[in-house]
């Protein structure tokens, strides 16, 4: 069974696909998603505080990529800069007084703000280098693991980290994957 996400990361990549993109684009997104999860966001049925599962968030993700013609990257793309955008209206001033030590520590509460089920942990973590497991999240591709490593990479350039790259290193098409994040 699928683990569930929060209605509100649907809302911050359609902002990302809409400012990056134009408003044509993101409806053109909103068109193209497949299913249960397409039907329910052209009726307007995902509420910002519902979970939903996760595969209608993937199918989102399918259409936008299908639709840009550069595929996973712009997937990862558009995952750092939903969650820039969602780190700069909310958290902007708690995550510049943190450290990436304590950003890293938080992790598994972090994953729990979007997403209802799978788990992580930090495997490793040195200055300029972190290595994440990812377990459990059923209903994941490879879409949703280049979207979750652009989030990642976002939340530690609002600590102040400069250079922030990430990577995944192992798994990212079925549940589980390992994720590399170096910065400076």
């Amino acid at each position: 069974m699928p683990i569930r996400i929060k209605g509100a990361a649907f809302f911050q990549l359609l902002y990302a696909y809409e400012k990056a993109c134009g408003a044509a684009f993101r409806a053109s997104v909103i068109e193209r998603v497949r299913g249960r999860g397409g039907d329910a966001l052209r009726r307007n049925e995902i509420l910002a505080s519902s979970t939903v599962p996760v595969d209608w968030y993937v199918a989102m993700l399918h259409a936008a990529a299908e639709l840009s013609g550069a595929g996973l990257v712009f997937t990862q793309r558009m995952g750092h800069d939903s969650a820039a955008h969602d780190i700069g209206t909310i958290h902007r001033l708690v995550f510049r007084l943190l450290s990436v030590d304590t950003i890293v520590r938080q992790v598994p509460r972090i994953l729990s703000l979007y997403y209802d089920g799978g788990r992580g942990e930090v495997i490793a973590h040195e200055r300029g280098r972190i290595r994440l497991r990812f377990r459990d999240f059923f209903g994941f591709d490879g879409h949703a693991w280049h979207d979750l490593a652009g989030g990642c990479q976002a939340m530690l350039e609002a600590t102040g980290a400069a250079k922030v790259r990430s990577r995944l290193v192992s798994g990212g098409e079925t549940d589980h994957a390992e994720l590399e994040v170096t910065y400076r």
